[in-house]
């Protein structure tokens, strides 16, 4: 009976339910709506007045990476079709979700801004990608009560001391600081060419995330503030580069996910702390199980010595 009961922990432990793992392909605002690679939630639809005869439809949306690998989400497989039926792009002036890769199982939350002629009404999204996989989400509909909002799976910790390799390049985390007022992230960091080819690196390729999902980037015009600024530039074998990196923030927070994309999904990539909850979860369940193991064993010769 132990043994059971004891199985049952250890599966339950290393295998955790998890309340958005599934989400049907079509849905309203407020609901979760994906397939096996994403997952869409729309917070909230506004309209504003644009220029002209246009209106601006802004969607406040999470998105969420249940890919196996880091992908990035491409706001131009993304249109709205208007109470005519006709589609309109995303304009990625217009809004604040980046294409740059997230990991597994974490989440983007942002706006999406599309133009609209001022006669017409948003109807639907429509997410559709390169293979042909589609995801449709009614935004004449509010589900009630509405579902949880997506979370990541990560938990954030210090990025301070972590050093990452990926066999093409090092990335060295040596410190970082958090400012209250004005809010901001400032971290000292270094990269090294671990290959036989020139490496180019800039501090475009770096942004940092919350554990909400806000995406920043890096502070170009803060390069004169610093003493030593990662800029741009190129490593040879074996070469390494070390500086400054500073980003702004709308409000300060003690965790913050270091990204480094290189060339914006092509090249190498790293994600800071390196892993997620789910890794965790495992170590943790690991250790618990060999405890509870090690005490039924206890127990059970405690048992056979009494009788």
């Amino acid at each position: 009976m132990r043994q059971k009961i004891l199985i049952s922990i250890i599966v339950f432990m290393l295998f955790p339910l998890t309340v958005d793992s599934f989400a049907s392909t079509s849905g309203s605002i407020n609901e979760v709506v994906g397939n096996e690679n994403m997952q869409i939630y729309v917070i909230s639809v506004e309209e504003t007045a644009g220029p002209l005869s246009t209106k601006l439809v802004t969607l406040e949306v999470i998105l969420k990476n249940i890919e196996p690998n880091p992908r990035a989400f491409n706001v131009f497989y993304v249109t709205v079709i208007d109470s005519n039926g006709n589609g309109n792009s995303a304009s990625p002036m217009m809004g604040s979700v980046m294409p740059i890769r997230i990991p597994s199982d974490d989440i983007l939350r942002g706006m999406l801004g599309f133009p609209l002629p001022n006669d017409v009404d948003a109807s639907m999204l429509v997410w559709k990608e390169f293979d042909g996989s589609e995801i449709v989400i009614d935004l004449t509909k509010t589900k009630s009560p509405p579902d949880p909002l997506l979370k990541s799976e990560w938990v954030l910790s210090s990025n301070r001391g972590t050093v990452l390799s990926d066999g093409r390049t090092q990335l060295t985390v040596y410190d970082e600081f958090f400012n209250v007022s004005p809010p901001y992230y400032l971290v000292d960091i270094s990269l090294k060419n671990l290959t036989s080819e020139v490496l180019h690196y800039g501090a475009t390729f770096f942004f940092i995330k919350d554990n909400d999902g806000y995406m920043y980037p890096v502070d170009i015009g803060s390069f004169k503030l610093l003493k030593n600024p990662i800029t741009r530039g190129k490593l040879n074998q074996g070469q390494e580069v070390r500086g400054e990196l500073f980003f702004m923030l709308p409000n300060i927070s003690s965790r913050i996910m270091l990204i480094y994309d290189e060339k914006i999904g092509d090249g190498s990539y790293f994600a800071v702390p390196e892993f997620s909850n789910y890794v965790m979860i495992l170590i943790v369940s690991i250790g618990a199980s060999l405890f509870l193991a090690k005490r039924l064993k206890i127990q059970s010769h405690t048992l056979n010595f009494r009788t």
